[in-house]
């Protein structure tokens, strides 16, 4: 009986053995494929990761290309409105060059009244002398008021268009610092 129980403790321990490598083989192949599957993951989580990182990016770059196109439309804007400035400008200076103008014409011609009169019904120098000074004066007082007007709406459109320009100028900047910003997003999505 002895035999008999070291013989079926002997077959028992081969099949123990046997099984036990059988299992060693299996746990092998098997913490082999769990380690090709998580470098497999890591692998797809990295390629996830870059993804998500050129996406932010992108959203960056189209975040500044629309800041962009607004900054840029608001100087258009503001181009046109210098341009209207200057064209009201020129306008009111044609004006202003038109009142001179008239005012020599009138003195002109008070002059040549003058003389033909004189000429003509030798009037008294002091009659002469005082309807010159009052038509000079009436003449000078409403050229002037024009002119002063004029003046007035001139510099005013002078005013709005260094206003204009200053803003142009801010806008310019902020394109500058947007255009350094898609650099630094260019350059990224070129390694990519």
């Amino acid at each position: 009986m002895t035999e008999n129980t070291t013989y079926a403790h002997s077959v028992e321990a081969r099949h123990i053995v046997s099984q036990n490598e059988k299992l060693h083989e299996t746990n092998l192949d098997l913490r082999k494929n769990l380690s090709e599957v998580e470098n497999e993951r890591d692998k797809y989580e990295e390629e996830v990761e870059s993804r998500e990182k050129q996406v932010t990016y992108l959203r960056g770059l189209l975040k500044n290309f629309v800041a962009m196109k607004k900054e840029q439309d608001t100087i258009t804007c503001l181009a046109k409105t210098i341009e209207k400035n200057n064209s009201r400008k020129q306008k009111q200076y044609h004006k202003y060059k038109q009142a001179c103008e008239l005012e020599c014409l009138l003195f002109k011609v008070a002059i040549f009244v003058w003389f033909v009169a004189d000429k003509f019904y030798t009037l008294p120098n002091s009659t002469i002398i005082t309807s010159a000074f009052v038509l000079a004066m009436s003449v000078h007082f409403m050229t002037r008021r024009y002119k002063f007007g004029i003046k007035n709406e001139i510099e005013r459109h002078d005013t709005q268009t260094i206003t204009t320009k200053k803003t142009i100028e801010n806008c310019a900047i902020e394109i500058k610092s947007v255009e350094k910003a898609c650099d630094f997003l260019n350059e990224y999505v070129d390694v990519i």
